[in-house]
């Protein structure tokens, strides 16, 4: 795909108990391996129809994998589905210091 001249752009979805850091941290390790500038989006799930006892990560768990993906060496990353696990203006601006306004 590279060599044609396509942009891949990876998204992973953050499932808490199914898909968590470890497994993030996995497939950032196998993107980088590729190309440190895929672009590679965590999104948080929302829990629905059959999973809907499965909650939404927090915004903690989001980090993690965020700090997970950039130990990896990917270079390109956002957080998605914000409105899921940032609830306040304080919580927005403390994860705009942590990830950067390019993380979000």
């Amino acid at each position: 795909m590279k060599e044609r001249g396509f942009v891949v752009e990876v998204l992973s979805l953050y499932i808490p108990g199914w898909v968590e850091m470890d497994q993030i941290a996995n497939i950032a390790k196998e993107l980088a391996a590729v190309d440190a500038e895929i672009p590679f989006t965590i999104l948080a799930f929302f829990p629905e129809y059959k999973m809907r006892a499965v909650p939404s990560p927090t915004m903690w768990q989001m980090i993690e994998a965020y700090s997970a993906a950039k130990d990896a060496g990917l270079r390109r990353i956002k957080l998605g589905n914000l409105h899921l696990f940032v609830h306040t203006r304080d919580e927005y601006e403390m994860l705009e210091k942590i990830v950067g306004r390019d993380g979000l």
